[in-house]
């Protein structure tokens, strides 16, 4: 017999959950389990006194780094891009 288990997430996730959405390219409110997060988010924006949540995983040793996206297009073989005012 398999056992799975699921983790639930907690309130004090809100920040996680606001960084893991808002990193979406198709949007942050484009997976059904982003809606609640994001409305919670543009709630609080509202609001006088707004300060952006926080998640303590991010930057940690043991958490993947965000990946950085080159807007170079890719060029074949040992060609590179011409760069302006060269």
């Amino acid at each position: 017999m398999m056992l799975l288990l699921t983790q639930q997430a907690y309130a004090d996730d809100w920040g996680c959950q606001v960084m893991l959405c808002m990193s979406n390219p198709a949007g942050p409110m484009a997976v059904a389990e982003c809606v609640p997060p994001m409305q919670r988010l543009y709630d609080a924006m509202s609001r006088k006194g707004f300060q952006w949540p926080t998640c303590d995983l991010a930057g940690k040793p043991d958490t993947p780094k965000p990946f950085k996206l080159d807007a170079r297009p890719q060029v074949p073989g040992n060609l590179a891009p011409q760069t302006t005012g060269q």
